[in-house]
């Protein structure tokens, strides 16, 4: 496998997962469109990287990337918001701390639901949340899908999984 590409402008979103195209093409247009605001996905649809680990692909990806989002086939398996799997890849190069090079979370991961996507991706690219604070405030189920009450959002988060939905169903 070649190394990951790097693009301080957008975010890399992964796919491992082959096995249903109709679903990838779904979250695609989905993630395309739902964080148009915020970045521009940098999409990998290589069959090189089906079923990469993510220790795999902690080895593929650039030291300057801080966190990489992986569309596996949990991801792809769930009709009903397909929770990517957010990787921190943060390395934190504080020589004298004594560390080997990466960070607390480095490598830790957590889902993300379509309805908490925008959040993770914008807090983390600006550094305003820590990658712990998203994985620590997960559901039950492991899946963060936001912090702020449908009823406080400004309705695009819900927008973006209603995108999803009917794109799943061929609508659209």
């Amino acid at each position: 496998m070649d190394p990951l590409p790097f693009d301080d402008e957008s975010t890399l979103l992964v796919r491992t997962d082959f096995s249903d195209q109709e679903g990838w093409e779904a979250l695609r247009r989905t993630c395309r469109e739902g964080l148009a605001e915020v970045t521009e996905p940098c999409f990998v649809d290589d069959r090189a990287y089906e079923g990469a680990t993510v220790e795999e692909l902690l080895e593929l990806v650039s030291e300057e990337e801080t966190f990489i989002l992986v569309a596996d086939r949990v991801t792809l398996s769930h009709e009903d918001d397909a929770p990517l799997l957010a990787v921190d890849t943060f390395r934190d190069f504080e020589e004298d701390e004594g560390d080997e090079g990466e960070g607390d979370e480095y490598g830790q991961r957590f889902r993300v639901g379509l309805t908490g996507l925008r959040s993770v991706v914008v807090n983390l690219s600006l550094a305003n949340t820590d990658f712990d604070e998203f994985a620590e405030s997960a559901g039950e189920d492991g899946v963060f899908r936001g912090i702020v009450p449908a009823s406080l959002s400004d309705g695009k988060d819900q927008e973006l999984l209603e995108s999803f939905r009917a794109y799943r169903r061929g609508e659209g």
